[in-house]
């Protein structure tokens, strides 16, 4: 798995519930194709960010051997628009996945979040139809939703199976089960958002450790609803950056790496509002000081995952 990716859930402000919009296939398409261009290989999708079909045609159109691509994907909950939880909701997911990205398969597969959140008025109007997933027995949910994503692998849809937004307890549920380990946690991680003895918990049990929204995300913190802003931005993070020469992006990625987290890099872009041609603009900026900041260091590149 390369060790930075590009995220395609993107941020953006308005009224809606409870982080603004995602993007559309036209905006995925662009960033995903600038991204491969850019000689980026590893690509962070997911079933509720309803931008897979342009993912799917920037990969294709690019020329390059689907091998040598590293797709990500994720189903169950995950926002405004994700799926439910639960053992036929997760398989029925999977086919909406491969269908929209026309792939035969991902190589890595995510449950999105643990549980759903009933504020959601998605997830309240469409629930899960797993009896495990119906009752007051989140754990029995989990292990059910597992169950569906062993299959999956079985069946060689995807590469590796893993879990986004799980915290330790959660991760128990499915270790519990004396089955197939998680390869990959993904949550968020930066200076100012950092749970360390979560970290160890997944190194303890040789789960990789993936962090999002690496230079923060607008919708909590001392940059809260600040949409022209992220801790690329603070005192504190732009001082240490000229004190050792680096942007303020390139500290905030080195803080995650000297951490051992592989990384997508961030998706919210200060300044990229309203205007497609911004928003690209500003994702081809952050990845340019991504894929140079990564060549500043001696970490090796690439994380093995135990197929």
């Amino acid at each position: 798995m390369p060790l930075i990716g590009l995220g395609t859930g993107g941020y953006a402000p308005n009224n809606s519930f409870p982080h603004g919009e995602y993007w559309n296939d036209s905006v995925a398409e662009i960033a995903v194709s600038a991204w491969l261009k850019l000689g980026g290989r590893r690509i962070d999708a997911a079933f509720s960010y309803h931008d897979q079909v342009g993912v799917g045609k920037a990969i294709r159109e690019s020329g390059i051997p689907r091998e040598q691509i590293f797709i990500t994907s994720k189903v169950g909950p995950g926002g405004v628009c994700g799926g439910a939880l639960g053992y036929n909701d997760t398989l029925d997911q999977m086919k909406d996945v491969l269908s929209s990205l026309n792939v035969t398969y991902v190589d890595l597969l995510l449950i999105h979040w643990p549980y759903v959140d009933v504020r959601w008025p998605y997830s309240r109007n469409h629930p899960s139809t797993d009896s495990l997933c119906q009752g007051h027995t989140p754990q029995a949910c989990r292990q059910s939703t597992w169950k569906a994503m062993q299959l999956l692998f079985r069946q060689n849809k995807t590469r590796a199976i893993g879990i986004s937004n799980f915290e330790a307890k959660h991760i128990q549920d499915i270790l519990d089960m004396g089955e197939m380990i998680p390869s990959v946690n993904q949550c968020e991680f930066h200076p100012y958002f950092h749970e360390l003895d979560l970290v160890e918990f997944c190194k303890k049990h040789k789960i990789v450790f993936n962090g999002y929204a690496s230079i923060g995300t607008p919708d909590w913190g001392p940059w809260s609803r600040n949409w022209n802003s992220s801790i690329s931005d603070l005192p504190l993070v732009k001082s240490i950056a000229e004190a050792h020469k680096k942007s303020p992006v390139q500290v905030l990625l080195r803080y995650s790496l000297q951490h051992e987290i592989a990384l997508p890099f961030e998706n919210f872009l200060p300044g990229a509002v309203d205007l497609k041609k911004r928003r690209i603009a500003g994702h081809v900026a952050y990845s340019k000081q991504i894929l140079r900041t990564s060549t500043c260091f001696s970490h090796v590149l690439w994380l093995r995952f135990r197929f």
